[in-house]
């Protein structure tokens, strides 16, 4: 079908900048430990830190869209926990680079959908109902 062909390509697509991401770090002297390729649950894509550093910081790549790209909603639920809004970073990659946003969910006292920062647009909705077969 076209939808599986079309998230095959996605994959494919999230995989190859996912590998761009990760020989950057490391040509940069970053430890990464790739997540996402071994669970989907983080919700993210990389664990990564300097060698000198202690903290791990937590990085989802995505793909500029033009100015867009889509955040599920678990990753949004995983970057606005307390413990993880100053460590979650974001990678935006285009055909000119990669730009490496730091806490880019950091909001402070604004709210998600409006801020300084971005605008996030609901684009779907999980719809739940019963079906009543006795309306036919």
């Amino acid at each position: 079908s076209h939808t599986s062909k079309t998230n095959r390509q996605k994959a494919a697509l999230g995989k190859k900048q996912e590998d761009r991401v990760k020989k950057s770090l490391e040509q940069n002297g970053y430890v990464v430990n790739h997540v996402s390729t071994k669970t989907d649950g983080k919700h993210y894509d990389f664990e990564y830190k300097k060698k000198d550093e202690e903290q791990w910081r937590f990085l989802e790549v995505k793909n500029d869209s033009g100015g867009y790209f889509f955040l599920s909603k678990d990753e949004k639920n995983t970057a606005l926990k307390t413990e993880n809004v100053e460590l979650y970073d974001v990678a935006l990659v285009n055909d000119n680079g990669i730009y490496i946003i730091n806490s880019f969910f950091n909001l402070r006292d604004s709210g998600f959908e409006h801020n300084e920062k971005f605008i996030a647009e609901p684009t779907e909705y999980k719809i739940h109902f019963e079906l009543n077969t006795r309306d036919k």
